[in-house]
């Protein structure tokens, strides 16, 4: 059985924090509104229960360890998830849903931003809280609660099983990246032709073996050949940007990348023959608890709006 932790209370997260921030114990005592004695007394039982030493003390200075600053940051996430809690428990207790919304990474904003403003003027007392998450981390969290709503793209091979689904969004255009010094950069549109004797450079299939394996599939109907796959070592898109500016080949990503993180480094280019990401669908687990009932129906609604309003 493991040892279990050592008495820390909250007050002793909020002394620490604003020594280590203020660098000085009576300047961190006025802040806190407290006596220097009792706060300097607070952070030796602190460092006495820890078995660290999270300050280093000297006749003029202040200043946290190696250990304190690893504490610090910690202590601050202790201190956010305690405030969101209360803040969560507080709405619950007024009626009032928070509900946590799961989104795939490359969504464009504008609709993202219309969905929820959508979803707020037909209930304004809900305030959601968007995590952006790739599909196959969604789908479990949606089947544990730790998020009541996703919006995901629509794969075969993802499963869903267990989580209902509304169509959303049809799927964003791709473009080309290309490396500035590439011959069809000079070029307004680029096609197959031009891609032929490059590598591919794609985020890693082991972070979503299903999308991986979607796209190269239509890249290949679209007439899309290459030479190979060159795959990132990450998952964040600046990866795929600085994979091609370092001409390990080019890529085919949403119309979303941001431009700033590829103006003056890779040159973007739309593709003669178009290719676009999956469809997204809104997903939400089959037996969702029945106070959300009401803001799942309300998404529906929305969701079916907005297909409309594209359609016309």
């Amino acid at each position: 059985m493991s040892p279990l932790p050592p008495p820390v209370e909250i007050r002793h997260l909020r002394y620490f924090l604003a020594v280590s921030e203020e660098l000085h114990f009576r300047r961190a005592a006025e802040r806190l509104h407290i006596a220097q004695p009792p706060l300097s007394q607070a952070i030796q039982k602190l460092e006495a229960a820890l078995g660290v030493r999270l300050l280093e003390r000297t006749s003029r200075a202040v200043a946290p360890t190696e250990a304190g600053l690893v504490f610090a940051e910690e202590a601050r996430n202790v201190l956010a998830s305690l405030e969101r809690a209360v803040s969560k428990a507080r709405r619950a207790a007024n009626g009032r849903v928070q509900p946590r919304i799961g989104c795939v990474t490359h969504l464009p904003m504008d609709q993202l931003h219309g969905f929820l403003d959508a979803l707020h003027r037909r209930d304004p007392s809900v305030r959601s809280e968007v995590t952006h998450l790739v599909t196959v981390e969604q789908l479990p969290r949606l089947r544990t609660g730790e998020l009541e709503l996703g919006i995901l793209y629509f794969v075969q091979g993802f499963g869903f099983d267990g989580i209902e689904i509304e169509p959303l969004f049809e799927g964003t255009e791709m473009v080309a990246l290309l490396p500035e010094r590439h011959p069809a950069a000079a070029k307004e549109r680029v096609g197959p032709a031009d891609l032929a004797d490059e590598s591919l450079v794609l985020f890693p299939r082991a972070v979503n073996a299903p999308l991986h394996a979607w796209m190269l599939e239509r890249i290949t109907e679209a007439g899309y050949r290459f030479r190979g796959v060159h795959e990132v070592s990450g998952s964040d898109p600046r990866d795929i940007v600085l994979g091609v500016a370092e001409e390990a080949g080019v890529a085919l990503v949403p119309l979303v990348y941001e431009d700033g993180w590829a103006r003056g480094i890779v040159a973007r280019r739309p593709l003669e023959v178009p290719v676009s990401m999956p469809p997204t669908v809104l997903g939400w687990h089959a037996d969702a608890r029945e106070r959300l009932r009401p803001f799942i129906e309300n998404a529906r609604a929305v969701a079916r709006e907005l297909r409309g309003a594209d359609r016309n």
